[in-house]
């Protein structure tokens, strides 16, 4: 038997403990310990779960890969578009694990109230 464990249950359950206040209090800390460890398990399960969650949605609007033309600008403002008449694209669709193929165009711009203003930038898929 686990030394610490025959030690608690001779404390919990001893007859010279049974009526004083000490068994009270070890019980009360023993439920206080479970309920915090229980808690930081469906802490922990929550986090994992939203964050599985964030990925899906990032992906979901950024995609996992972009394809762009090689510029040392890195502004994603002046890009110069791929052209889809390329000799790779068609080959894509007989890669495994592709689902889809998105082209997608961005345009930058600015919002502007009475008192200020924010640049932004669009994308059209």
């Amino acid at each position: 038997m686990n030394y610490e464990l025959f030690l608690a249950k001779r404390i919990i359950t001893g007859k010279q403990h049974k009526s004083s206040i000490s068994s009270s209090i070890i019980k009360i800390a023993i439920t206080a310990i479970a309920l915090g460890i229980i808690i930081m398990l469906v802490s922990i399960a929550t986090t994992i779960g939203l964050q599985k969650k964030i990925k899906e949605k990032i992906s979901g609007f950024n995609g996992h890969i972009q394809i762009a033309n090689f510029e040392d600008n890195n502004s994603q403002i002046t890009v110069t578009p791929i052209s889809i008449e390329q000799d790779f694209y068609p080959e894509f669709t007989t890669i495994d694990g592709i689902k889809n193929i998105q082209t997608f165009a961005t345009k930058a711009g600015i919002i502007r109230t009475e008192t200020d203003f924010e640049g932004v930038i669009y994308k059209g898929v």
